[in-house]
């Protein structure tokens, strides 16, 4: 028998695919460092926007396995944290908007 600890559906595959979370995590950070213009408030943001979106079409297994890798990997994956990466974000981006002007 496989083992299928860590793995979750993969939500940009079809129904009855699975990805390992750590995986799909490291994926996210890849497809974030392209867009991120080396600023971490704009990575981290991109990241847990990502996972959020994927939290949200998750069964409540495999979405308790995807926060665990995530938090594993340093990632708050509560109100809380989203608050705190929300409000680096907001000043990052207030900072960039004054430098232009």
């Amino acid at each position: 028998m496989i083992d299928m600890t860590g793995y979750v559906r993969n939500p940009w595959s079809k129904e009855h695919d699975s990805i390992h979370a750590d995986v799909l995590i490291r994926r996210i950070e890849k497809a974030a460092g392209k867009a991120c213009g080396c600023h971490y408030e704009i990575y981290e943001k991109y990241c847990l926007d990502s996972l959020f979106e994927i939290l949200s079409k998750l069964n409540a297994d495999d979405a308790r396995v995807l926060c665990e890798v995530a938090e594993m990997r340093g990632y708050n994956l509560s109100d809380e944290g989203m608050d705190a990466v929300d409000k680096a974000y907001s000043e990052l981006m207030t900072e960039i908007h004054k430098e232009q002007i």
